[in-house]
């Protein structure tokens, strides 16, 4: 529906397990579709109402709930709107680790050897984007591929060293442009690694299948993607030297209004980079953000989002 309302609600159970559920008041969903709609590539309702996307996103939920050790159920009545939920039980602690994880690839500022080719095939803005941000300050030479048909053509008249395919593509999907790719060019083939938000079983199988070298999920980590790159392309990383840090007082920085805190926050958590810069580029055009700009763009050179809202968290400490 266009207006209404949507609401998250967790809790916990009489078998202490925790319980999840979001409650909207949209259209409903018909009794005899309801399982319907957990089916990979699958929309129901009239075509001018459905939502952009693939189709995907219950199907992988509800593969990520198994996982978990839980199932996702939903309850609907048509007019009156949907609840989705499920229970899992999760592990009792006494402590609350807030150090997040660091990445061994902070620190990477390229790699040893000739200059790599990387073709990057996925019709989504962001998506391309993402990777471009993160592969081009490291020193490989990116094109870009909007659909599959393009990859092909591409693939067949460039030398890539590799190449992110994205599944879910016009024209051609990424199995099948990988398949022509593959036959055409034998041995000669780049390196293709399948990039798809589907994590079912059947969806990596066919990629192995068809003759993908790798599989990445979505949201592409940046970790495992280096690691794939390293695997694949017997890639050696050269790190920066560490230097002592020259971190400016943060008494002595002026901060912008805490809507742009927010969504700079919210950009770091989801690895949107180019939002950032877009964001930090506007905030220099003020002298007072010279230095709070400064810090974050030595974080954001080492893809170090958990400092950049660490940094911000900072601000409420004075």
């Amino acid at each position: 529906s266009r207006e209404g309302q949507v609401s998250f609600r967790v809790s916990k159970t009489e078998d202490h397990k925790i319980s999840f559920s979001i409650q909207d008041t949209g259209v409903g969903i018909p009794e005899n579709k309801l399982e319907e709609i957990f089916e990979s590539f699958h929309q129901i309702g009239e075509l001018k109402d459905r939502a952009e996307g693939t189709g995907l996103g219950l199907a992988i939920s509800r593969a990520l709930v198994r996982m978990m050790g839980g199932e996702l159920r939903v309850k609907s009545k048509v007019d009156r709107g949907s609840t989705f939920y499920f229970a899992l039980a999760m592990p009792i602690t006494d402590t609350i680790d807030t150090k997040s994880k660091s990445s061994k690839y902070k620190s990477t500022q390229g790699y040893i050897g000739d200059r790599r080719r990387v073709l990057i095939a996925d019709d989504n803005f962001n998506n391309r984007s993402v990777l471009n941000d993160i592969l081009l300050p490291l020193g490989f030479q990116i094109d870009i591929a909007l659909n599959g048909e393009e990859a092909v053509e591409m693939a067949l008249h460039e030398n890539y060293d590799v190449i992110l395919m994205d599944i879910v593509m016009p024209k051609k999907n990424g199995f099948e442009a990988t398949k022509e790719i593959k036959k055409k060019l034998k041995d000669k083939s780049p390196k293709v690694i399948a990039i798809s938000a589907s994590v079912e079983q059947s969806i990596i199988d066919n990629a192995t299948l068809i003759g993908c070298d790798s599989f990445l999920p979505k949201p592409v980590d940046i970790d495992l993607l280096l690691d794939e790159l390293e695997d694949k392309l017997s890639i050696e990383w050269v790190m920066k030297k560490k230097t002592k840090e020259n971190t400016q007082d943060i008494k002595d920085i002026m901060f912008p209004k805490q809507q742009i805190l927010e969504e700079l926050s919210s950009a770091a958590v989801l690895g949107k980079i180019t939002h950032i810069k877009r964001i930090l580029k506007e905030l220099k055009l003020s002298e007072n953000y010279v230095p709070f700009t400064s810090e974050l763009e030595k974080y954001l050179a080492a893809y170090d989002f958990d400092s950049i809202v660490e940094f911000i968290e900072k601000r409420k400490d004075f």
